[in-house]
């Protein structure tokens, strides 16, 4: 626009000019003003339109400066939002491991106490029951050798007896009654034998029970050390969470 307005203005002065030569009424100081003139006005015509377009470039960078600040506010928001976010979840995650790994760990301990107590339990019902073995034993011995003790002096007595030749009638009856006392005597011997077997019975039974309570000692010892191993288990399990979770710091510790 004003390009246009100073070829304008030089067209009028050339005009001015050819008018001026044609009709040759005016000398060539007055044409050098004109001129001279017509300079200054397009050079300050010039100076105002470069003044403008600077001054729309400044306004232009002003308002790329604007925007570029409240871009960087707004991305600084968005970073310290999403931080406080992230490091939100960070600690309900730490949270929630520190919650699960003490459930773990109270079951463990919990089913560990359990096992131990069962243990001790069948520990000291083992005992009782090899106590009252040893003591039905120790009893039954004690009834057989009473048993051999009687029937020995039985038969001294009768030994003794038979050695009376001049009393028949005395060793008939003593003979009879011997072989009476024997009888009741071999009643006596059979029941304890069958009280001897009943023992031997109940020794093997009582055996069985041993067996089975140390078989399932064994399994309940296998059971424990199977336990402790999940414990070992779970607290490596707990150690790489740990370190899993001091990772997780580490990564977003600004």
């Amino acid at each position: 626009m004003n390009g246009k307005r100073v070829r304008h203005q030089s067209n009028g002065i050339q005009e001015i000019s050819t008018r001026r030569n044609v009709s040759e009424s005016s000398d060539d100081d007055d044409i050098r003003v004109v001129y001279d003139s017509a300079q200054e006005i397009e050079k300050d015509q010039v100076i105002a339109g470069l003044k403008e377009q600077l001054e729309q470039k400044d306004a232009r960078i002003r308002q790329v400066e604007m925007e570029r600040d409240a871009r960087i506010r707004q991305v600084e928001f968005e970073r310290d939002a999403r931080i406080q976010q992230v490091e939100f979840e960070r600690d309900a995650r730490i949270r929630e491991v520190e919650l699960e790994r003490d459930a773990e760990i109270g079951v463990l301990m919990k089913s560990f106490g359990i096992m131990k107590g069962k243990i001790e339990a069948k520990n000291v019902q083992i005992q009782e029951l090899e106590s009252l073995r040893e003591t039905e034993v120790g009893d039954l011995m004690k009834v057989i050798d009473a048993l051999k003790e009687e029937v020995k002096s039985k038969n001294m007595q009768i030994a003794s007896q038979t050695v009376l030749e001049s009393k028949m009638y005395k060793v008939n009856e003593s003979k009879e009654a011997v072989e009476s006392e024997n009888l009741e005597l071999k009643g006596r011997e059979a029941e304890s034998l069958k009280a001897f077997e009943n023992m031997v019975i109940k020794c093997k039974a009582f055996e069985n029970i041993s067996l089975d309570l140390d078989s399932h000692l064994f399994q309940r010892n296998a059971q424990v050390l199977e336990l402790e191993k999940k414990l070992v288990y779970a607290e490596k399990t707990i150690e790489n969470q740990k370190n899993k979770i001091e990772e997780l710091y580490n990564i977003f510790e600004p």
